[in-house]
């Protein structure tokens, strides 16, 4: 997936990637290796929060991962349609909220905007 500095237009690049590679056996694969690789890269690090004692997870970790994951394609939805309040704060917090309650990981959220939210 190439790297891109505009986020509508990676989230662009990203949706049409996937919708063509359901009709295309390269592009297939080529999606198919990036979910891949995004799901060991998650998994390695819930697994190394778990095992520091970072994370206490309410469920097991491949279905975190899935829902994370599932969490970014669907703002990379919202932003390529062009969702004006759908924006990179918005998404960090989002995101981060979402793993800190899956992940068991209670205290302050590091962001400004949810500095006053605990779990």
């Amino acid at each position: 997936m190439p790297r891109i500095g505009d986020l509508r237009r990676r989230s662009q690049v990203w949706l049409e990637l996937i919708a063509a590679s359901s009709r295309n056996g390269y592009l297939r694969d080529s999606a198919d290796a990036v979910f891949d690789t995004w799901r060991a890269h998650f998994r390695t690090l819930i697994e190394t929060g778990i095992d520091d004692g970072s994370f206490s997870p309410h469920t097991e970790v491949d279905l975190i991962v899935d829902i994370l994951i599932a969490a970014i394609d669907g703002f990379d939805m919202a932003v390529a349609a062009g969702r004006s309040d759908v924006t990179p704060e918005r998404i960090a917090d989002s995101l981060e909220l979402t793993a800190r309650s899956l992940l068991g990981v209670h205290g302050r959220a590091t962001n400004s905007a949810y500095a006053s939210t605990t779990l």
